[in-house]
């Protein structure tokens, strides 16, 4: 059975670079990564353009999508081989400041450039979160 696979915003230097830091840990090839962008993976997992510039999703063997903070969490299961991440993000308390600490990063993604550390392009148009 093929593993997770992490949908991302292809067009979003940020995005990118968080994907490249993701790849680089994963050297058994535990998540696939794949751009938006790429041909056919929004029909396949049933997401929408808005829905995949407004935060990650993750989706599980099983076909189960997670989205934002538990994708990231859930990817990071899957790499580094843990379970804690998931299993605390399922805990009610601390899913809303995962959400809420998401949802600012995914918000302030444009402004996110620590001297290149996160991508440092700027992102135009392309970072603009709105459902």
């Amino acid at each position: 059975m093929p593993g997770p696979v992490l949908i991302y915003d292809g067009r979003c230097p940020f995005c990118v670079a968080m994907v490249r830091r993701l790849r680089r840990i994963d050297r058994r090839g535990r998540v696939r990564c794949v751009s938006s962008e790429t041909p056919g993976v929004l029909d396949a997992c049933g997401l929408t353009v808005a829905q995949t510039q407004a935060r990650a999703w993750l989706r599980h063997p099983s076909g189960a999508l997670v989205g934002g903070a538990g994708a990231v969490l859930c990817a990071l299961d899957a790499v580094c081989g843990w379970r804690w991440g998931s299993r605390l993000y399922s805990w009610a308390p601390v899913r809303g400041l995962a959400d809420r600490g998401y949802a600012w990063v995914a918000a302030n993604r444009m402004r996110l450039r620590f001297g290149g550390l996160f991508g440092g392009a700027d992102c135009g148009d392309n970072c603009r979160v709105g459902e």
